[in-house]
């Protein structure tokens, strides 16, 4: 009959085996995170358009035509404002109409 022969692992050998494990396992819990973030196209998109939509937030005040606290109490009650094209470029004509003879108040 044959004979199995099994030997123990010496002390040393676990050291080996750490070494071989993957880098995953080497890398912090954020940078895994973040790996699993970027594979999600979806996500990528979406965390795109929010970082544009806080951009387009701070800047605002820099870039509005208008102060936002301005009312026009005087054309509270007045129709919505239409487009017209002027030029091939669509406009939206102001409330008085000698600015903009077509529109009816």
């Amino acid at each position: 009959m044959a004979t199995v022969t099994t030997e123990l692992p010496l002390a040393g050998a676990g050291a080996l085996v750490q070494e071989q494990q993957s880098e995953s396992d080497q890398v912090s819990q954020w940078t895994l995170m973040r790996w699993r973030f970027l594979q999600n196209r979806l996500s990528v998109v979406a965390l795109i358009l929010l970082l544009v939509m806080y951009i387009v937030a701070a800047i605002a005040p820099f870039i509005a035509p208008n102060d936002f606290n301005d009312l026009d109490t005087d054309h509270s009650f007045a129709a919505p404002t239409s487009i017209v094209f002027r030029n091939a470029w669509p406009s939206v004509c102001p409330p008085d109409p000698a600015l903009c003879p077509r529109r009816q108040l």
